[in-house]
């Protein structure tokens, strides 16, 4: 069965990301894992919210609200995802862009697909 991985992200205004934002995800010597780590409010969760969001779309928001239920500090807004500077410069949208390919066991071929979310 072909496998698929996320080669980057790219984020644009989104949570603590002003500006854009690629980050690349591709294995590092056949290694298969990232680790994401940082202080409280460096955009860790944002990190995973963008992922889903650049694959989902914008449909994506609903399912987020429902299972990021809580405290007002952790229920997830939208509204308020929108990077504050950025917010503040009149911009009112946020980008992801997703890179993504399927590979076979062998290694024999390959298919990339690049999704890009403007919401």
């Amino acid at each position: 069965m072909p496998e698929v991985y996320i080669d980057s992200l790219t984020i644009e205004n989104f949570g603590p990301y002003y500006g854009e934002h690629t980050l690349p995800l591709t294995s590092l010597e056949g290694r298969c894992g990232i680790l994401v780590g940082g202080k409280t409010g460096a955009g860790k969760t944002h990190l995973l919210r963008a992922l889903y969001l650049a694959v989902v779309g914008e449909s994506g928001i609903g399912d987020l609200r429902k299972v990021e239920t809580g405290s007002d500090a952790t229920r997830f807004n939208f509204e308020r995802s929108l990077n504050r500077k950025a917010n503040a410069e009149g911009k009112d949208t946020t980008r992801f862009s997703i890179s993504l390919s399927q590979r076979d066991e062998k290694g024999a071929g390959s298919r990339k697909i690049k999704l890009v979310r403007e919401i």
